[in-house]
């Protein structure tokens, strides 16, 4: 007897680092408005228009043009664009990936270093938490075990922990080692 094919939704939605920090830079109602169709993306409710003979899709949310990668059990996203001036939405999602889009596509992938930033590090960024707390917590490292793995103090970690602070180039280096995390992913 023939078992059904698994379902492929729902699909974990995860970030390529400049998808991440563009997706930070956004006004709160535009990023919730882009995850919101993203998560509709990933539970199947709604298509991404796939570029001919490509492996990556679009789709269009709050002005922005959102291009992604289904892989497996995940749906990456790699590149936010703005969505070119007078376009409009309701044709713009069944529009693939123009010309452009496809060579910004094969420079990210050229460049690209394969890290991705899980949705819920990039939840809790949104939500205005630190990056550095988001990633130690997912981690599952107290903070006195990373402020000793990364030969820091503590005290400094846990400031660095508020929201808007900022390590130094050797801090955020020593950090990200610990963490396993490249040190874009601690700065958008």
């Amino acid at each position: 007897m023939n078992m059904p094919a698994a379902p492929q939704f729902p699909l974990t939605l995860m970030y390529a680092v400049p998808a991440a920090a563009a997706l930070a830079a956004l006004a709160p109602a535009a990023a919730a408005a882009v995850q919101a169709a993203l998560t509709d993306v990933a539970a199947g409710r709604r298509p991404l228009a796939m570029a001919p003979g490509r492996r990556e899709g679009v789709l269009v949310a709050a002005g922005r043009r959102v291009l992604c990668q289904p892989h497996g059990a995940r749906l990456m996203v790699l590149l936010l664009a703005e969505a070119p001036a007078g376009d409009d939405p309701a044709m713009s999602m069944a529009m693939p990936p123009d010309a452009a889009e496809c060579e910004r596509l094969d420079a990210f992938h050229a460049a690209d270093d394969g890290f991705r930033v899980p949705e819920s590090v990039l939840v809790r960024r949104l939500e205005g938490q630190s990056l550095l707390r988001a990633w130690r917590e997912l981690r599952g490292l107290p903070l006195p075990r990373l402020a000793t793995a990364a030969d820091l103090d503590a005290a400094l970690l846990q400031r660095l922990e508020r929201p808007g602070q900022r390590a130094s180039a050797r801090q955020a280096h020593a950090i990200g080692e610990v963490l396993g995390v490249p040190v874009d992913a601690l700065r958008f």
